[in-house]
């Protein structure tokens, strides 16, 4: 806005026009806090207010906003003072007069410190004891602070006994009989350039000015086991460790440890005296147990310094074991113990299966109420090296020696002992064996049915016969065989086996031996024939019935034929046709017979090839040496006309002629009539 400047005393105005464009002024200004400069760097503290102040330089129009922006952030409009967090912060701002101008971004960087000072005691520490001779107190602690690297600090011990102060400095080693015993602290304050403080304080630490007896330390070397109650045997070592201590238990500061003592049961048994005691080493001793026996005992133990400091006596219960466990053996499982001596057992006297579980157990006995308890067992098996038993153990087929030995806690072991075991891993063997009458294969093709292991008869007996083969120079023999048949229930074979029904019979049989080795079923297929055969007599021609008598010529021939009959569906086949001719004996027949003229008695039967007999058939004949008959009849013959007959004629009855017949030949008849 232009200002007018004239004067009134003429009439005319005249007016001047001032262009106003000069901005604002800003200046940054802190209060509150506490301020610090170092290397043109301002730190101030969190407590620190930020506020603006601006003039609009003449001539003005006067200030019309200040805004600020910080660390980049988006512009704001000033209206009252700020704080700002912890950190280095960059404050852009600017001021624009009423007439629109802006003055150019101001900027200001100003480091916020809002942290105190961090203090680390490293030394000395919570716990610590110092004593004389034991080393220097040491007082060891850090400051480090997040801006200000050389931070101002003070420190100084408090005896919490009686409110004692000393001042120290970080560094110092301080000889523990300086000051005070009790209890004490280290306090250490520090402050920052722009009085950011902290006050720190050690834990406790003692100091202490007292003279101590020695301490021992009773040791039971090995054999011993377990730790609240040790168990040892009478060569277990004792070791008694000794160290005088000075101020404080443990110190190992001490004059020297003059002698100890021991006994057992409260009976002095030994005093081991140093000849040469010296500050700060161990006074060592050893004893042992001999000859006392197994059971509870107390040991008592104590030293005394050179300066006639005297330990209160110590007390140690042990158990003294030496007895050594007892290992047993068992068998789980298929086992037989040949006592009679059998004959057919090969090895032995005791046998098991290849699947019995050899189990072995131990026990440690208790002796005047002590036992240290089974550490374990240990075996081998035909001489190999004992090694650790963990679980039962199944052997291989053969002649087997175990042995085993028990250990326990404190090494007391047995004797070793044995186990001869004869083991059988194979089953037995069953064989099928059949008395006469009995067909095998390969039996005839013809023979009903084909697909069996034997055809028999039921006077046929089935034999079962079962051994127990030697394997590995191993056999427990024979225990039982058992048979099914036709599918039924098992049952245990005693004595042959004989089968009245014809027909198909499955025999299914398995043998166990006497450690349990079951064979696989083994089965037969027999067929059954109880039936004969049936034999048929033929007669050739020429024949005729004559007087009620079979006749027939000295050239009629006469043939036997037989068939074996299935029943149950079976039939072994026909073996033979015999026949017996006027009670002759019985033979072969082997085709067809004539006979010579007379009456004859013809006796026949056949067998078939399981023996099963037929009845014997018979039949009478009269046999004539007849000559050729040109015209035979059987009732009657009827000849009439013309007719002309060359031969012979026969007949059982009647013989009829009638007309010119002609008859060249014999006439036999039981009549003859010619008309």
């Amino acid at each position: 806005n232009p200002r007018i400047v004239g004067s009134l005393a003429h009439t005319s105005l005249y007016a001047l026009f001032i262009p106003e464009n000069i901005p604002p002024i800003t200046r940054l200004e802190i209060s509150g806090g506490n301020r610090f400069v170092a290397s043109g760097q301002q730190y101030v503290s969190s407590a620190a207010l930020f506020s603006f102040a601006a003039i609009d330089p003449s001539p003005a129009s006067g200030v019309d906003l200040t805004e600020f922006k910080v660390n980049g952030s988006s512009v704001q409009i000033y209206t009252q003072p700020f704080s700002l967090q912890e950190g280095i912060q960059k404050i852009d701002y600017r001021s624009r007069d009423r007439r629109g101008n802006y003055e150019d971004f101001k900027s200001s960087t100003i480091v916020i410190d809002a942290t105190s000072p961090q203090v680390y005691i490293s030394s000395p520490a919570l716990g610590q004891i110092y004593v004389p001779l034991g080393g220097s107190i040491s007082i060891r602690y850090g400051v480090v602070d997040n801006f200000d690297i050389n931070v101002h600090s003070d420190a100084l011990l408090r005896n919490l006994n009686n409110g004692t102060t000393v001042t120290v400095v970080n560094g110092q080693d301080i000889d523990p009989l300086s000051i005070d015993a009790g209890f004490w602290q280290l306090h250490v304050s520090a402050v920052d350039f722009v009085l950011n403080s902290t006050a720190v304080v050690s834990g406790l630490f003692e100091v202490i000015h007292d003279v101590l007896p020695p301490e021992t330390m009773l040791t039971l070397g090995a054999p011993r086991h377990g730790q609240e109650l040790a168990f040892v045997t009478s060569n277990s070592v004792v070791s008694l460790d000794s160290i005088d201590d000075l101020l404080a238990s443990g110190d190992a500061q001490g004059l020297g440890v003059a002698f100890q003592e021991l006994s057992v049961d409260g009976v002095l048994k030994r005093r081991f005296d140093n000849a040469a005691p010296e500050p700060g080493k161990n006074f060592v001793s050893t004893y042992t147990l001999a000859g006392e026996p197994d059971g509870f005992h107390s040991l008592g133990y104590a030293a005394q310094d050179s300066v006639g400091n005297r330990e209160q006596i110590k007390v140690a219960t042990v158990a003294v074991d030496n007895t050594a466990p007892q290992a047993n053996v068992s068998l789980v499982g298929s086992q037989f113990r040949d006592v009679s001596g059998l004959p057919e057992v090969i090895g032995g006297p005791l046998f098991i299966a290849s699947n019995t579980l050899v189990a072995l157990s131990a026990i440690d006995p208790l002796v005047n109420g002590v036992a240290s308890g089974l550490q374990g067992i240990i075996f081998g098996v035909d001489g190999s090296a004992l090694a650790p038993y963990s679980q039962a153990v199944a052997l291989v087929e053969g002649q087997r020696n175990v042995a085993f030995q028990s250990r326990d806690n404190v090494g007391n072991l047995e004797v070793v002992k044995t186990l001869q075991v004869s083991v059988d891993a194979t089953a037995p063997r069953t064989q099928v064996l059949y008395s006469v009458p009995v067909l095998v294969p390969a039996y005839p093709s013809n023979a009903i049915p084909q697909n069996v292991d034997a055809l028999i008869t039921g006077q046929a007996s089935i034999i079962l016969s079962a051994h127990d083969p030697v394997s590995n120079g191993v056999a427990s023999g024979v225990k039982i065989t058992s048979y099914s048949l036709n599918g039924g229930d098992y049952g245990l074979y005693a004595s042959s086996i004989s089968l009245a029904q014809e027909g198909t019979h499955v025999i299914s049989y398995l043998s166990q031996d006497r450690v349990s080795n079951v064979e696989a079923v083994g089965s037969i297929k027999v067929a059954v024939d109880n039936t004969a055969p049936v034999t048929t007599i033929s007669i050739g021609q020429p024949q005729s019935m004559v007087f009620g008598l079979l006749t027939i010529s000295t050239a009629t021939p006469i043939s036997l034929s037989a068939i074996d009959p299935v029943s149950g569906n079976v039939a072994s086949g026909v073996k033979e046709v015999l026949v017996n001719i006027d009670g002759g004996g019985f033979s072969l027949y082997q085709g067809a017979i004539y006979l010579p003229q007379g009456t004859h008695n013809i006796a026949f039967k056949s067998n078939d090839r399981l023996g099963n007999e037929e009845v014997t058939q018979s039949l009478t004949l009269a046999v004539y040496a007849l000559k050729q008959a040109g015209l035979t009849g059987i009732d009657s013959v009827d000849i009439s006309g013309t007719a002309d007959i060359k031969g012979d004629v026969v007949s059982n009855g009647e013989v009829s002629v009638k007309g010119t017949v002609i008859v060249t030949g014999n006439v036999t008849a039981s009549t003859v009539t010619v008309t």
